[in-house]
């Protein structure tokens, strides 16, 4: 059941020269959430904090780990969504930014080199090297969601955070690549249309989730973001400002509800309650718990023996990040922090055995960056909407990225043909 959230509880607008609007559309298998936002512009042309005017979510029928399982009952459920979100800002939403989550995710970092012939550097230049570098890495049964540069070089100079206006003979470009299977995305862009919603663009949960959760500070010195969702637990590492890995594991929160349900034997509903409640990773407790049996009785369990089925897929979900994250070769680079957001970062107990299994600071986020955000979003659980709407406020910086991994076959003979005949 959606909650309903008065307008007046959102906060007031800033009095700036103008305003642009957009709406997001987190897409996960345990939940739905569409927001509308409002992005000031003052007089420079500068973004101000972003204003949550329409919120509205639903659970989430016919989806599991960013697939279709069941186009009409995803329909609805986006539907209800998309409904209390236009009905509360009062208006139509007819563009959509789409987080998804995946649960098979091919992450590269890629080099490509653009012969310039001693002229200063264009967009042109980043938007070609880019593509170049997409291409790559494209293919037949995946598509690039993503197309991130990471630092460019110009002749002998390396390490170039924008070389646009410095002259050369060749520009390389190196970049993070991240692509998901191509028939989730086509079903899952044609279930949103069947809404009468324009896909404008996707956006990688484990991205977006990032971008609501971690300071400038975090993303320079060097960080490992961990969303826990609920079928998936996906993970992004930062440094120096710019991702350069994300990967996926198959597990999350709702595999800790089955684990309970059948250690315990009772129903899916019920241990989703019990582990909300009552859950926690670390040993504690021996008050005793009832626990319903699902045929109108109930039977009498202690706490610990509810830690004894959560730690161990917690402890596994861990440790596969960890093996995932050594095969990249990139884990010094995650430095000594790490960011827990997603739902089932909020069990109890879920911070402190991670420090533990991961050896690093580890702390909980919450979505920043927006105003008016009603307190039932405010959890680690709606971090990837938000990170959707810091996705938008930033969309000039990112339309190279969005450039390059739209960047199709026939795009590509089209510009190749242009350039050489």
């Amino acid at each position: 059941m959606n909650q309903s959230v008065h307008p007046k509880q959102f906060q007031s607008r800033p009095s700036v020269s103008k305003k642009a609007s957009v709406a997001v559309l987190d897409i996960g298998s345990s939940k739905i959430a569409c927001l509308l936002a409002d992005l000031p512009v003052d007089a420079d042309g500068e973004h101000g904090r972003a204003v949550v005017t329409g919120f509205g979510h639903q659970i989430s029928e016919g989806i599991r780990g960013g697939q279709i399982t069941d186009m009409v009952k995803a329909e609805e459920s986006i539907r209800a969504a998309v409904d209390h979100a236009e009905r509360m800002a009062e208006t139509e939403i007819r563009k959509v930014i789409v987080g998804v989550a995946s649960g098979r995710l091919v992450s590269n970092l890629a080099t490509a080199e653009i012969a310039i012939q001693n002229q200063v550097v264009t967009d042109d230049h980043l938007a070609l090297g880019l593509q170049h570098a997409a291409y790559e890495l494209d293919t037949p049964d995946h598509e690039i969601v993503h197309a991130i540069p990471i630092n460019y070089s110009v002749d002998d100079s390396h390490g170039i955070g924008d070389p646009r206006g410095m002259v050369g003979d060749v520009l390389q470009v190196n970049m993070l690549t991240v692509a998901t299977p191509l028939a989730a995305l086509r079903n899952l862009r044609s279930c949103v249309e069947r809404c009468h919603l324009e896909c404008e663009k996707f956006v990688l949960a484990p991205y977006a989730s990032a971008l609501a959760s971690l300071s400038r500070d975090e993303m320079d010195l060097g960080v490992l973001h961990i969303d826990m969702g609920a079928t998936t637990t996906s993970f992004t590492l930062f440094y120096e400002g710019k991702p350069m890995f994300m990967g996926v594991v198959p597990a999350g929160g709702l595999n800790v509800t089955r684990d309970l349900a059948l250690g315990l034997n009772i129903p899916v509903a019920s241990a989703e309650r019990i582990k909300n409640l009552f859950g926690s990773a670390l040993e504690g407790g021996s008050e005793d718990i009832e626990l319903p049996t699902g045929h109108g009785g109930a039977h009498i369990v202690q706490h610990h023996m509810l830690t004894r089925i959560i730690r161990p897929r917690l402890e596994e979900i861990l440790e596969l990040i960890m093996t995932k994250l050594d095969e990249s070769g990139l884990t010094e680079l995650a430095g000594r922090r790490v960011v827990l957001a997603g739902g089932a970062a909020q069990l109890s107990g879920a911070r402190e055995l991670a420090q533990q299994i991961l050896n690093r600071d580890v702390r909980v986020a919450t979505p920043m960056r927006l105003n008016g955000l009603p307190e039932m979003a405010g959890s680690p659980a709606f971090s990837v909407g938000a990170g959707l709407i810091a996705y938008a406020r930033q969309r000039d910086q990112f339309r190279l990225q969005a450039e390059a991994s739209s960047y199709g076959r026939l795009a590509r003979l089209k510009s190749w043909l242009k350039r050489n005949f």
